[in-house]
């Protein structure tokens, strides 16, 4: 059984995974927030964080204890919250000085910036890999992350304030379809 422990963390006491495997192994965290920034829409999740004021509260950090900094702490799941995080606590971490511009306009849209994640502390990558699998390995028979498809998107965009859903109207002449058993499911 995996062991962890919840707790809140820093987020200057969290490193970005050198191992992450979005990318092949890097060495050091200025070339890996560059290789994010570059690679893995790290500035659209900054936005969102900056225009929503936190990260999602439905989505935890998963950490280990860093191998040589006593205290300090290496992501193993949000990588790329983590380097959006970052980046908006200091924007002078970015590789370009037109992200740097872009990242300052965020945080003064932010105010105060988030200073602790909610994190759950692995002892170690084997004791973490179980829920990674499920939370990156598609359904796994049921037992993973399952996307919705596109009438269940398209029923969750009806009940909110995104603008309409392309499906909506097809979605809709279904459902009168069906309640008029005109078809069936």
């Amino acid at each position: 059984m995996a062991k962890f422990k919840k707790q809140e963390i820093e987020i200057s006491k969290i490193y970005l995974d050198n191992e992450n495997p979005r990318h092949e192994t890097i060495d050091n965290e200025p070339e890996i927030i560059a290789y994010l920034l570059s690679k893995d829409f790290v500035m659209p999740r900054a936005a969102d964080i900056a225009k929503a004021g936190s990260t999602s509260p439905l989505e935890r950090f998963a950490v280990l204890p860093h191998p040589v900094i006593k205290g300090a702490f290496v992501s193993a799941e949000g990588n790329r919250r983590l380097c959006a995080l970052k980046l908006l606590h200091n924007p002078d971490k970015a590789i370009t000085n037109s992200r740097k511009k872009q990242l300052r306009a965020l945080v003064k849209r932010w105010g105060p910036p988030q200073k602790l994640i909610d994190a759950v502390v692995f002892e170690d990558r084997k004791d973490a890999r179980h829920w990674l699998e499920l939370r990156h390995e598609g359904t796994l028979k049921g037992v993973g992350t399952r996307p919705w498809n596109a009438r269940q998107k398209e029923r969750f965009d009806r009940g909110g304030n995104k603008p309409v859903n392309p499906n909506t109207q097809a979605a809709l002449l279904l459902e009168y379809a069906l309640k008029r058993k005109l078809i069936t499911d």
